[in-house]
This record gives structure tokens, sequence and C-alpha cells, in this order.
């Protein structure tokens, strides 16, 4: 027994055994996401059924916006291009599906760079440069990733006929991931996306993108805008 736990403890590393502790940690809180981001979206699923995707999950627990309603019983769609996330995430959700991609206008291989701490990494050279320039992060790796659309993700859904919301939170790269999506098909009824020019200067072109497909902006906290589907 003492050398199949060795060997575990081996395959997985000591950092990944790590963080999933840490998230466990977490797992009884009120709230997941880094802005309260899930209690203003759960006021708008009441009783019912529904589902998640959730683009750039990151960590299954910490800064969350799904992970509440998962502990609720809820199931949905992860996405995001770290290995590690995608071991955590099939440790501690494994009702969820796991999608390790990038989400983009143009199905291929795209660059990524991964920094500490790895809430930054991103796909979008300018958030990189900036980054880098500032000396606010440093990057970890750059590897070359699958990217696929947003339509593409929404094809996984196990449930395409009940409610759905979207989170999306890819530093820099979250317009490229709602304008892969032809939203005359399976709309979500809410959307969740961080918009720092919007939030800097109450005005954007992504903004302005989901107000003309009849998305209203209902709630917003520091971090993220929320948009409620009126069609």
């Amino acid at each position: 027994m003492r050398g199949v736990l060795v060997g575990f403890f081996r395959l997985l590393g000591l950092y990944t055994i790590l963080r999933c502790v840490k998230n466990l940690a977490f797992k009884n809180l009120e709230s997941h996401g880094q802005t309260g981001e899930d209690r203003i979206i759960s006021k708008f699923f009441l009783n019912e059924d529904f589902t998640y995707i959730d683009i750039g999950s990151g960590e299954p627990i910490l800064r969350s916006n799904s992970y509440l309603f998962y502990k609720a019983g809820k199931s949905g769609i992860l996405v995001d291009p770290l290995r590690s996330n995608k071991i955590l995430s099939a440790m501690i959700r494994p009702r969820d599906t796991f999608i390790q991609s990038l989400v983009g206008i143009s199905p291929g291989v795209r660059t990524f760079w991964e920094f500490h701490d790895y809430e930054y990494s991103s796909m979008d050279v300018g958030v990189v440069s900036e980054l880098v320039q500032s000396g606010k992060a440093k990057i970890k790796s750059t590897k070359n990733v699958e990217v696929i659309t947003l339509s593409k993700v929404v094809e996984y859904l196990k449930s395409p006929n009940i409610p759905w919301f979207l989170s999306v939170d890819v530093e820099g790269a979250d317009f490229e991931v709602i304008k892969s999506y032809d939203f005359l098909q399976n709309r979500p009824r809410l959307i969740c996306i961080e918009d720092h020019v919007y939030l800097k200067r109450g005005s954007s072109v992504q903004h302005e993108y989901l107000t003309n497909l009849n998305y209203k902006l209902v709630n917003q906290t520091t971090l993220s805008l929320i948009y409620l589907d009126t069609e």
C-alpha cells in the first residue's frame, strides 16, 4: 500500500498535491468567485436545472465562478489550457467535462504564455508584453496550445436544452471568445465576463457587441460584468 501511495504522489507531483489540499480547504465557503460573481449569478437560476460553460476555469474551487453550482449538484464544461488544472479538476470535480484548450476565433494552434502566478497566463501578446515590461509577473513557460471556437465547446453540452450560463476569464482574449460563437444558436441565459476597458471608461467595444446581441448589463463587480439575455 505504501508503494502505491508513493507512486501516486510521484505521478501527481508535490505541487499539484499541495494545490489540491489548498483548494479543498476552501470548499465550504459561501462564495468562490474572485469578487462574488457566483452569488450574483445564482439569483438568475432559482429552483431549476441548468448547466454552465467556464472558459479559463482555472483551479476547480479557488476563484471559480462555477464551483458553487457544482457543489449544489450541477455539472458543466470547464475549459483551460493548463494540464495541472485539468488534473486538479478531475480530482475535485469529476462530473464536469474538462477540455484542455484555448478558445478563439480561428481553430488551430496558438502560443500560450504561462506565468507565475498562473492567473496572469494568456495568449494575448499585448497582455503578455505589458506584464513582462511592468515586472508584474514572470513567464514560467511558453507552449503551443490547440485553439477551438466557443461554438465547438457548446457542442459538448450534455443537456443542450436546459438554461446555461457562460463565464469567461482569459486575460485579454475575452472578446475573442465571445466572437467565436454563433449567438443565433443556443444562447446562454447569462454571461459573466471580464472587461477592464468598460470598468475604467464606462464603455467598450465588447460591451457594445453584447448589447447589440440583446444582452443587458444587469450587474458588475470590480472585475466582471454580468449580462442577461433579453430575447
